[in-house]
């Protein structure tokens, strides 16, 4: 329907056609419209009043040359008027059935070809007569639509009449109550903000100490990790200074077996004089050269595990430290 309508319209209107005119160019317009735009020209082009008068359509923007007897010179569309007036005639009859569906009570939602006409005042509900004999609603008390709408009228006066005591009675007032309790409200929202910002501030202060606490604790543990490595490298040295001596005799104890075998007995006796001297030392380096490990403590277990078990948490910055 709405796209026939937008066909039954006028462009220069945008309402149903009334009286509607040909142009040569066929498109069709109300004979008020082409009127109005007839006159537009005329006092445009005052001396072709007597004349024919150019008119150009609204739509295609094409000149026509009126003549003298005006618009009665252009064919009403017949076809066009009836079929705006069988629209017409379907309208009204639309609305006139929108009206009598309007002024139907509301039909029952279990029984749906029978209305509503019957208040029930044991469930406060509307009810058809399916419901009162047939339905869950037998036997209950009812009444007419008329007196439950005077009842219920009443009802509502009195309510609204207690709704406005409270507000302009002598009773205790709500908009004072409500602007405490908005008050209270922003007290509470500034005490957890206060709050919140203690607890922020304890943290950090929580979060100062450990990052002192890790920093020492780290530079003991660089500090061991040098320890142990310059006493490592200290055995390391005077054992290979220990192996190196071990070929060293080895080597002069061969030269001496070698002056043996030759018969060349001061040169054994020189050889073998050294070859002693430097075995004794070898055996006292050797019995010196055992080194220990280097001592690693305290162990973290021994601070941290042990030590920190007991520290407050308020009090990290006292928590012991290895030493």
């Amino acid at each position: 329907m709405e796209h026939l309508e937008e066909d039954l319209t006028c462009p220069v209107c945008f309402s149903l056609f009334e009286e509607p005119r040909v142009l040569p160019c066929s498109h069709t317009f109300c004979r008020r419209c082409l009127e109005s735009v007839l006159q537009a020209t005329v006092e445009q082009f005052p001396l072709w009043r007597a004349l024919r008068v150019p008119l150009k359509c609204p739509s295609c923007r094409h000149m026509f040359d009126m003549p003298s007897a005006g618009l009665s010179y252009l064919p009403l569309n017949y076809s066009l008027v009836a079929i705006v007036e069988k629209y017409r005639r379907q309208q009204k009859l639309q609305r006139e059935r929108e009206l009598a569906e309007s002024a139907r009570p509301p039909a029952c939602a279990e029984h749906s070809e029978q209305p509503l006409n019957v208040y029930c005042l044991t469930d406060r509900t509307l009810v058809c007569g399916f419901c009162l004999t047939l339905g869950e609603h037998r036997s209950h008390d009812i009444e007419s639509l008329a007196s439950a709408c005077a009842r219920e009228g009443r009802v509502l006066e009195e309510s609204t009449r207690a709704l406005l005591n409270v507000t302009r009675g002598p009773g205790p007032r709500r908009e004072p109550q409500l602007l405490e309790l908005e008050a209270q409200r922003a007290g509470y929202e500034v005490l957890v903000n206060q709050e919140a910002a203690q607890v922020e501030a304890y943290f950090a202060a929580l979060r100062d100490d450990l990052g002192k606490q890790q920093m020492a604790v780290m530079e003991y543990m660089e500090a061991a990790s040098r320890h142990a490595s310059l006493g490592y490298e200290r055995a390391i040295g005077v054992l290979r200074g220990v192996l190196d001596e071990h070929a060293a005799v080895l080597t002069l104890a061969g030269e001496a077996q070698d002056a043996m075998l030759l018969g060349e007995p001061v040169a054994f006796l020189q050889k073998m004089h050294v070859f002693r001297e430097r075995y004794e030392l070898l055996r006292a380096a050797a019995c010196a050269a055992r080194p220990e490990p280097p001592s690693f403590g305290p162990r973290c277990q021994d601070y941290l595990v042990r030590g920190w078990a007991d520290v407050p948490l308020g009090r990290l910055g006292d928590a012991p430290l290895p030493r």
